[in-house]
């Protein structure tokens, strides 16, 4: 993704069923409501230095997301933003991370190492 995209709106890549790897342009603020939700085959993805805040259900029942590293700069996971991510099983999180919503990590059920 260029860096001149900045911005993406709210489920922009929603259902995308074919979509496996990306890696999100480093002018990127933050992951937007549902960018993500239902990408079922995602399994790589490379969030940017950039990026302060994970919305909410942004990457919902991305099954196939095995692994993720929050970047530094992040302070806030909204609520569901990894909920039904079943393959989900490692992740870390920086201590910058001051917010974590509700159900997060819900039904993340094979998540058995995190870093903070």
């Amino acid at each position: 993704m260029p860096s001149s995209i900045t911005s993406i709106g709210i489920d922009v890549f929603y259902g995308c069923a074919l979509l496996q790897t990306i890696s999100l342009s480093s002018s990127i603020g933050n992951i937007n409501t549902e960018l993500f939700c239902s990408c079922s085959t995602l399994q790589n993805i490379t969030l940017p230095s950039s990026i302060t805040q994970i919305k909410g259900s942004a990457f919902y029942g991305c099954r196939s997301l095995q692994k993720i590293s929050i970047p530094s700069n992040v302070t806030t996971i909204d609520a569901s933003a990894f909920t039904s991510c079943a393959s989900l099983h490692n992740i870390t999180i920086p201590s910058s991370v001051t917010t974590i919503g509700k159900q997060a990590f819900s039904d993340c059920y094979y998540l058995y190492t995190y870093h903070f």
